[in-house]
């Protein structure tokens, strides 16, 4: 498969460690690299192995006989279990892979890039970011373009309504066809207004979601992550106003019960998210 540009045109080509490196000679990657946070490792064949961070070397450099400790020989060659896993993806991946919802879940620095199976470069947050903003730009661009086509074709149909009236208007149906043609115009511009409503909200909640997303996840763990990505997948029910109603004073009553603040507000929110059973 061929590159995939938008990931190739976005990637951090930040050197690799080779995993026989020698702490010593990593301790002096990152004094010699400050602004660097991370490095990723391959092995002989450059293949990406993880990413050593400066928060893991760090409790060496910093201590009064760090340095020596790495300098011993247990610590010598021991580059591989300071590593902690990443993300890796070719650079021929789709844009959706990398952005679906499952993949970005295992994302905290970014995601290794590998072109035939050897270390290509790093995609870091703010560029998966910018990647996020950009796919949902085509996407709206494509969605707009439809939208005018099919607005369009929707005038274009109003016109020949219209020129159906002039031809009619000696007629008994002149009536009928008037309601008509204001019905058809109410349906062209109604919806038009509220999509594009829409697709601004939409988007800043997205941008905004994305952008605290690495963090929430970051401090989610056990029970807590099962839990959110459970509510995540979870499909929200299409309720009626009363069913709405209904379950708000459930979870009402259940909140006040345990003396929670703020019943009324967080009922909605739960509500609104489908939460109505357990």
């Amino acid at each position: 498969m061929a590159e995939n540009i938008e990931i190739a045109s976005r990637i951090r080509h930040i050197p690799a460690i080779p995993v026989s490196t020698d702490m010593i000679s990593v301790l002096d990657y990152f004094f010699d690299n400050l602004s660097e946070s991370y490095f990723p490792v391959i092995d002989e064949s450059q293949s990406p192995v993880g990413l050593i961070r400066s928060q893991t070397i760090n409790k060496f450099a910093y201590q009064k006989f760090g340095r020596g400790l790495l300098a011993n020989p247990s610590y010598r060659n021991a580059l591989e279990k300071f590593t902690s896993g990443c993300p890796v993806a070719s650079i021929d991946t789709t844009t959706e892979k990398i952005l679906s919802r499952e993949f970005l879940a295992d994302v905290v620095d970014g995601v290794i890039i590998t072109k035939d199976g050897q270390y290509a470069g790093f995609l870091d947050q703010p560029a998966i970011r910018e990647l996020f903003h950009h796919h949902e730009m085509v996407l709206v661009e494509k969605h707009n373009t439809e939208l005018e086509s099919r607005n369009t074709q929707l005038k274009q149909a109003l016109n020949d309504l219209k020129q159906s009236q002039q031809q009619l208007v000696e007629s008994e149906k002149m009536a009928a066809l008037g309601h008509l043609i204001a019905g058809v115009a109410h349906e062209i511009n109604t919806p038009l207004g509220v999509v594009r409503a829409s697709i601004s909200n939409i988007m800043k909640s997205i941008d905004a979601t994305l952008e605290a997303l690495p963090e929430t996840l970051k401090n989610l763990e056990g029970e807590q992550l099962a839990l959110f990505l459970k509510l995540v997948k979870k499909e929200i029910p299409l309720l009626t106003a009363r069913e709405e109603r209904k379950y708000r004073r459930q979870i009402i009553r259940l909140l006040e019960d345990q003396e929670i603040e703020n019943a009324d507000s967080i009922a909605d929110t739960l509500v609104d998210l489908g939460v109505t059973e357990d």
